[in-house]
Protein backbone atom coordinates (compact mmCIF):
# COMPACT_ATOMS: atom_id res chain seq x y z
CA UNK A 1 0.00 0.00 0.00
CA UNK A 2 2.88 2.38 0.75
CA UNK A 3 4.11 2.01 -2.85
CA UNK A 4 0.69 3.02 -4.18
CA UNK A 5 0.73 6.16 -2.02
CA UNK A 6 4.08 7.17 -3.51
CA UNK A 7 2.82 6.49 -7.05
CA UNK A 8 -0.29 8.61 -6.44
CA UNK A 9 1.77 11.46 -4.99
CA UNK A 10 3.93 11.45 -8.13
CA UNK A 11 1.15 10.60 -10.58
CA UNK A 12 0.80 14.16 -11.88
CA UNK A 13 4.54 14.17 -12.72
CA UNK A 14 4.16 10.80 -14.47
CA UNK A 15 1.22 12.09 -16.53
CA UNK A 16 3.01 15.33 -17.36
CA UNK A 17 6.06 13.41 -18.61
CA UNK A 18 3.76 11.11 -20.58
CA UNK A 19 1.99 14.09 -22.13
CA UNK A 20 5.28 15.83 -22.97
CA UNK A 21 6.23 12.82 -25.09
CA UNK A 22 3.20 13.82 -27.18
CA UNK A 23 4.16 17.52 -27.17
CA UNK A 24 1.55 18.44 -24.54
CA UNK A 25 2.77 20.63 -21.66
CA UNK A 26 -0.15 20.29 -19.25
CA UNK A 27 -2.23 17.82 -17.24
CA UNK A 28 -5.86 18.39 -16.34
CA UNK A 29 -7.37 17.61 -12.93
CA UNK A 30 -9.82 15.23 -14.68
CA UNK A 31 -6.90 13.33 -16.22
CA UNK A 32 -5.22 12.91 -12.82
CA UNK A 33 -8.49 11.88 -11.16
CA UNK A 34 -9.29 9.22 -13.74
CA UNK A 35 -5.70 7.94 -13.75
CA UNK A 36 -5.98 7.50 -9.96
CA UNK A 37 -9.26 5.68 -10.49
CA UNK A 38 -7.59 3.34 -12.99
CA UNK A 39 -4.66 2.63 -10.67
CA UNK A 40 -7.16 1.59 -7.97
CA UNK A 41 -8.84 -0.97 -10.24
CA UNK A 42 -8.24 -4.67 -9.66
CA UNK A 43 -8.79 -5.37 -13.36
CA UNK A 44 -8.53 -3.18 -16.42
CA UNK A 45 -11.50 -2.98 -18.78
CA UNK A 46 -11.85 -1.30 -22.14
CA UNK A 47 -14.55 1.00 -20.77
CA UNK A 48 -12.26 2.45 -18.10
CA UNK A 49 -9.42 3.08 -20.54
CA UNK A 50 -11.90 4.55 -23.02
CA UNK A 51 -12.96 7.18 -20.47
CA UNK A 52 -9.31 8.13 -19.93
CA UNK A 53 -8.76 8.45 -23.70
CA UNK A 54 -11.86 10.61 -24.07
CA UNK A 55 -10.58 12.89 -21.28
CA UNK A 56 -7.09 13.20 -22.74
CA UNK A 57 -7.64 12.99 -26.48
CA UNK A 58 -11.41 13.13 -27.05
CA UNK A 59 -10.93 10.14 -29.37
CA UNK A 60 -12.83 6.90 -29.62
CA UNK A 61 -12.07 3.24 -29.91
CA UNK A 62 -11.39 2.10 -33.49
CA UNK A 63 -14.35 -0.29 -33.30
CA UNK A 64 -15.95 0.35 -36.70
CA UNK A 65 -14.72 -0.65 -40.15
CA UNK A 66 -12.86 2.16 -41.84
CA UNK A 67 -11.48 3.59 -38.57
CA UNK A 68 -7.95 3.00 -39.79
CA UNK A 69 -4.77 4.82 -38.79
CA UNK A 70 -1.18 4.98 -39.91
CA UNK A 71 1.65 6.01 -37.59
CA UNK A 72 4.81 6.75 -39.55
CA UNK A 73 5.45 3.40 -41.29
CA UNK A 74 3.30 1.33 -38.90
CA UNK A 75 -0.18 0.36 -40.09
CA UNK A 76 -2.17 -1.30 -37.27
CA UNK A 77 -4.97 -3.78 -37.93
CA UNK A 78 -7.91 -2.04 -39.61
CA UNK A 79 -10.70 -0.60 -37.51
CA UNK A 80 -13.63 -2.82 -36.61
CA UNK A 81 -14.64 -5.64 -34.27
CA UNK A 82 -11.15 -7.22 -34.44
CA UNK A 83 -9.74 -4.19 -32.59
CA UNK A 84 -12.21 -4.72 -29.74
CA UNK A 85 -11.59 -8.46 -29.46
CA UNK A 86 -7.81 -7.95 -29.68
CA UNK A 87 -7.89 -5.26 -26.98
CA UNK A 88 -10.04 -7.47 -24.74
CA UNK A 89 -7.57 -10.34 -25.14
CA UNK A 90 -4.63 -8.01 -24.51
CA UNK A 91 -6.22 -6.66 -21.32
CA UNK A 92 -6.91 -10.20 -20.10
CA UNK A 93 -3.19 -10.91 -20.43
CA UNK A 94 -2.32 -7.61 -18.71
CA UNK A 95 -4.75 -8.45 -15.89
CA UNK A 96 -3.24 -11.91 -15.46
CA UNK A 97 0.25 -10.39 -15.09
CA UNK A 98 1.56 -13.33 -17.14
CA UNK A 99 3.71 -11.14 -19.43
CA UNK A 100 5.93 -8.20 -18.65
CA UNK A 101 4.64 -4.62 -18.77
CA UNK A 102 7.27 -3.96 -21.44
CA UNK A 103 5.88 -6.64 -23.77
CA UNK A 104 2.28 -5.70 -23.10
CA UNK A 105 3.12 -2.07 -23.84
CA UNK A 106 4.58 -3.14 -27.18
CA UNK A 107 1.43 -5.10 -28.01
CA UNK A 108 -0.84 -2.22 -26.96
CA UNK A 109 1.05 0.32 -29.06
CA UNK A 110 1.19 -2.08 -32.01
CA UNK A 111 -2.58 -2.65 -31.83
CA UNK A 112 -3.19 1.12 -31.53
CA UNK A 113 -6.80 0.59 -30.38
CA UNK A 114 -7.90 4.24 -30.33
CA UNK A 115 -7.99 6.93 -32.99
CA UNK A 116 -5.75 9.06 -30.73
CA UNK A 117 -4.43 8.86 -27.18
CA UNK A 118 -2.77 5.46 -27.55
CA UNK A 119 0.61 6.57 -26.22
CA UNK A 120 -0.81 8.15 -23.09
CA UNK A 121 -3.28 5.37 -22.38
CA UNK A 122 -0.65 2.71 -23.17
CA UNK A 123 1.77 4.25 -20.70
CA UNK A 124 -0.97 4.30 -18.05
CA UNK A 125 -1.68 0.59 -18.72
CA UNK A 126 2.09 0.02 -18.42
CA UNK A 127 2.11 1.84 -15.04
CA UNK A 128 -0.98 -0.06 -13.81
CA UNK A 129 0.67 -3.39 -14.55
CA UNK A 130 3.95 -2.37 -12.87
CA UNK A 131 2.05 -1.18 -9.78
CA UNK A 132 -0.02 -4.38 -9.58
CA UNK A 133 3.01 -6.63 -9.79
CA UNK A 134 5.00 -4.42 -7.40
CA UNK A 135 7.76 -3.83 -9.93
CA UNK A 136 7.45 -0.08 -10.39
CA UNK A 137 10.52 1.71 -9.05
CA UNK A 138 11.07 5.16 -10.50
CA UNK A 139 8.64 7.48 -12.23
CA UNK A 140 11.55 9.24 -13.94
CA UNK A 141 12.34 6.08 -15.89
CA UNK A 142 9.24 6.33 -18.06
CA UNK A 143 10.62 8.74 -20.61
CA UNK A 144 13.68 6.65 -21.34
CA UNK A 145 11.68 3.41 -21.32
CA UNK A 146 9.17 4.77 -23.77
CA UNK A 147 11.81 5.54 -26.38
CA UNK A 148 13.54 2.21 -25.78
CA UNK A 149 10.18 0.57 -26.47
CA UNK A 150 9.83 2.42 -29.76
CA UNK A 151 13.39 1.52 -30.75
CA UNK A 152 12.73 -2.15 -29.95
CA UNK A 153 9.51 -2.27 -32.03
CA UNK A 154 11.37 -0.80 -35.01
CA UNK A 155 13.97 -3.58 -34.84
CA UNK A 156 16.71 -1.37 -33.37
Amino acid sequence: MEGMIVVKLKLRDFLLESNKIEGIDWVTPQEVAHAEFILDLDRLRIEDIEVYVKITATAGLRDKPGMNVMIENHVPVGGGPDVVSSLNALLETVNSLDRTPFHMHLEYETLHPFMDGNGRSGRLVWLWQHVKEGSYRNLGFLHQFYYETLTYTRGG
